[in-house]
């Protein structure tokens, strides 16, 4: 297990602004409107939802603070309960052992960091390559620990994710858990 220090937390503060920020400059209009697909739309006309900036800002926070939150405080129940869902009677949130990454979001969020670094939504795959060489090292599992391997051995996406390469990649779930972030700024 890795412990961070303060400066670890700095930079998730940072990064928890930044997020702030992509979601008002991609989410919405700059009256705060975000248009929303309904059969209106398809006739020509355009419905709104109108959210005020403070509450927007508000419900994004709440959504990463969630994360961070059940990541950190869910990882002693993780893989505990099988076909079942386990009974958890007696849980106080608490960090016994400190605070640490966790690949549900370690992801996406240095993806998004990284798109607004390079000020580009689709990232190059050797510009994903060179992310993945940088940023993950650790803690992954599964078919990002394959991917990460592949790349070791000169193998860049997306081949990285090609069944006949990566065992993992038809299996793996983790593109249904890491995600939310994205969709919270969407």
């Amino acid at each position: 297990m890795k412990i961070f220090s303060i400066d670890y937390f700095k930079m998730k503060i940072k990064l928890f602004n930044l997020l702030t920020i992509i979601l008002i400059i991609t989410a919405c209009d700059r009256h705060g409107n975000r248009p929303v697909d309904s059969e209106s739309d398809r006739n020509g006309q355009m419905d709104f939802i109108e959210i005020p900036y403070d509450e927007l800002i508000d419900k994004v926070r709440g959504g990463l603070l969630g994360q961070i939150i059940g990541n950190l405080n869910g990882m002693p129940y993780e893989f505990k309960f099988g076909r079942e869902p386990g009974n958890v009677t007696n849980y106080v949130p608490e960090l016994p052992e400190g605070a640490f990454t966790d690949d549900d979001t370690d992801i996406e969020w240095v993806y998004i960091y990284n798109m607004q670094k390079n000020n580009n939504l689709f990232l190059s795959p050797e510009k994903l390559t060179g992310i993945w060489k940088e940023s993950f090292n650790q803690g992954i599992w599964c078919s990002n620990g394959y991917v990460r391997r592949l790349l070791d051995i000169g193998i860049d996406p997306p081949l990285t994710g090609k069944i006949s390469l990566n065992p993992w990649a038809e299996f793996n779930i983790s593109g249904q858990f890491i995600c939310e972030t994205f969709g919270l700024i969407c």
